[in-house]
């Protein structure tokens, strides 16, 4: 029972993500081409804060929400926020979830470098691609857990 649980939780994570990429997309284009220079200085220091509190093993979970609400707020368009902001609420999971725990999405991290730098630069293209690798590394790792627990 356990191992088909986890696979339609699995599933159910890969079907939120595939609209998330779809609106994520269309939002970090906007913000890399639409941020005011201060939504850019600020974009760059909450992805620095980021990465560090990542890499220090702390709860990433409230500054992540900061980074991607400001790319939401740059891309001049309150609604993407709000409807990402419902998808987050969505793939919540518990920590006894193999989805829920707190290394879950770690490798992921990384790749927002690429995303902040897309959308400080200007560069929708750059930040596309981020977003992109971003969802990649979790829709991976989502894949992984399935297969694992079929096993």
């Amino acid at each position: 029972l356990v191992p088909m649980m986890i696979r339609l939780e699995g599933e159910a994570l890969l079907r939120f993500l595939e609209v998330r990429r779809a609106l994520e997309n269309v939002v970090v284009r906007k913000a890399a081409l639409h941020a005011t220079a201060d939504q850019r200085v600020e974009i760059a220091g909450l992805c620095r804060k980021l990465l560090s509190v990542v890499n220090s093993g702390r709860d990433w979970h409230r500054i992540d929400a900061e980074f991607h609400g400001a790319i939401y707020d740059a891309s001049g368009n309150p609604v993407f926020g709000h409807i990402l902001s419902r998808l987050d609420d969505a793939l919540k999971r518990s920590p006894d979830s193999p989805f829920g725990r707190k290394e879950f999405g770690l490798e992921s991290f990384p790749l927002h470098q690429i995303l902040g730098d897309g959308v400080v630069k200007g560069d929708p293209d750059m930040a596309s691609d981020g977003i992109n690798r971003v969802i990649d590394s979790v829709v991976e790792e989502i894949e992984g857990l399935i297969v694992a627990q079929a096993r």
